[in-house]
């Protein structure tokens, strides 16, 4: 019996040293994952009150994106914003501003994702009945000048009102296609005489 315990004795060795080794690799895993997630908690850099305008190829502003903080995460690449307000100026359409508590800008603002308490305004103007759209998200495309939500919505137009889920608006254009369960309440303007 002894003869066979000395003989299974490196292997009962080398199970052990394996079995601490990777113990030892899981433990040094779970402390580097928890230093990780509290770097990512803190942003590279932030900026207190920003503002940034885009402007045409002749000069004349397109946008302007502002808000309370910017905040950019370099390990993700991401940068988020709190109370954005993005407003884009047409001399034909008139100003259309869009605001919400929360965005994410992504590929270097060639997208921004609105969320929370979206809002979309375009006031009155001589042609044109006063707009509002509200929502809970909302994905920009601030160089095409398009926006696109999945989510209910209600919309505004003058005294008329919609409700619907998803949209897509072309500021471009002033074409609003809703994609899904519309429904309208139009109170048609008064007659001139």
């Amino acid at each position: 019996m002894n003869g066979r315990l000395i003989s299974w004795s490196p292997i009962l060795i080398l199970l052990m040293l394996a079995c601490l080794t990777w113990w030892l690799d899981a433990k040094i895993q779970n402390n580097n994952d928890e230093n990780l997630s509290d770097e990512n908690k803190y942003p590279d850099f932030y900026i207190v009150g920003y503002q940034a305008v885009r402007l045409t190829e002749t000069g004349t502003k397109l946008y302007s994106l502002r808000g309370e903080k910017l905040e950019y995460f370099a390990e993700k690449k991401s940068t988020s914003l709190s109370a954005p307000f993005l407003m884009y100026y047409d001399k034909e359409n008139g100003a259309t501003s869009f605001k919400a508590r929360n965005a994410r800008l992504v590929n270097n603002g060639e997208h921004i994702y609105f969320e929370n308490e979206v809002e979309i305004n375009r006031p009155k103007s001589n042609e044109k009945e006063g707009l509002s759209i509200k929502t809970s998200q909302l994905h920009i495309i601030p160089d095409k000048e398009i926006a696109r939500t999945q989510q209910p919505l209600k919309l505004t137009l003058g005294s008329s009102k919609l409700s619907s889920v998803g949209l897509e608006f072309n500021n471009k254009t002033s074409i609003i296609h809703l994609l899904s369960k519309a429904r309208a309440e139009y109170d048609p303007p008064p007659q001139k005489r």
